[in-house]
């Protein structure tokens, strides 16, 4: 864990273990330039505590990027709840742990909110924010903007046809040998065809 925030470019990392179910949280923060951090938070099992961390540093520089492409006020961060199994918390045992996550959130004042990621949801932040305001996306019915999954499918939607007809143009310039040597031999052994993709 050392080694990873020795060579992390980010502002900081906070670190916090509910006792009770051995669950590891991360909230990693890797930019305030434009603003406090803002990410999802991600409810996943991983090998170990590092692999945790590592998920939660590449995301947060990966919001760092996207939310300053927006002119977003806001900088990256990312929250992990590292659980303990694959099994994921329902009822209960899943309130419980978001309000401790809610609690951690809080303890940083201000200076990271959280947002749906991968395994929760808006319901799940109408939970969270029951004991922190530093909440996006909250249901619609407690005065958030809802479920952000469809809008995220249609931005990767729009990524894969950018990058598609990126892929033509590069496969039909007459500087295509300036790719790869596996590239230059593709382009050798089949000059007349153009790569084939299939994207509604």
């Amino acid at each position: 864990m050392l080694e990873l925030l020795e060579t992390w470019d980010g502002e900081s990392v906070s670190i916090h273990r509910d006792r009770e179910t051995g669950t590891w949280m991360f909230i990693c923060v890797h930019s305030t330039a434009l603003g406090t951090a803002a990410g999802g938070t991600r409810m996943k099992h991983y090998p170990t505590p590092d692999d945790a961390l590592r998920d939660g540093m590449r995301l947060s520089e990966a919001m760092s990027l996207k939310l300053a492409s927006v002119d977003f006020p806001h900088g990256g961060g990312k929250a992990v709840i590292a659980l303990p199994s694959a099994e994921i918390p329902q009822g209960d045992a899943r309130r419980r742990l978001l309000h401790e996550d809610g609690r951690f959130i809080n303890s940083l004042g201000g200076l990271y909110s959280c947002a749906p990621d991968m395994n929760t949801s808006a319901a799940d932040m109408d939970v969270i924010a029951e004991v922190t305001p530093y909440v996006f996306c909250k249901t619609e019915a407690a005065g958030g903007a809802g479920d952000t999954a469809p809008d995220t499918a249609v931005g990767v939607l729009h990524g894969i046809r950018a990058s598609c007809r990126y892929a033509r143009r590069i496969a039909r310039s007459p500087r295509r040998a300036t790719c790869s040597p596996l590239a230059r031999r593709e382009a050798s052994s089949t000059p007349a065809r153009s790569p084939t993709f299939n994207v509604a």
